[in-house]
């Protein structure tokens, strides 16, 4: 496969019928194209294993330097890259359930107003 054909599969790879998607309703806009893909994996993540008491929040950052709106910029780790936010098992480290930070359109629970970041994505799921 030629360089400029993968290019083009990659430039418009998405899982998403555009006809049928409404961005006000959507639940996380900013990777409306990969989220039904993303949801998939995160509920075969929590169906496949049953993590034990100890578990912990992290943030990770994985490198990208390609155009995207949601980019983060953190000199003290990778520089540029895409950040989540992961529910991993301490002594595994399995990953449980995870959120991609893409700015103010992450879905947050209820309350979220009322509390910083950190608190915000511990109470989300």
């Amino acid at each position: 496969m030629s360089e400029k054909r993968f290019s083009t599969i990659m430039r418009f790879l998405h899982f998403t019928n555009n006809n049928t998607l409404d961005l006000s309703t959507h639940p996380q806009p900013g990777i409306r194209k990969i989220y039904e893909v993303y949801e998939a994996l995160n509920q075969k993540f929590k169906s496949a294993y049953v993590p034990e008491k100890d578990i912990s929040v992290d943030d990770s950052l994985k490198l990208f330097k390609g155009r995207l709106g949601f980019k983060q910029y953190l000199p003290k780790k990778a520089r540029f890259g895409i950040k989540f936010y992961q529910l991993c098992e301490s002594a595994s480290g399995y990953i449980w359930n995870s959120i991609i930070y893409t700015g103010k359109d992450v879905p947050l629970w209820s309350e979220a107003a009322a509390y910083k970041t950190t608190t915000n994505i511990v109470m989300t799921n």
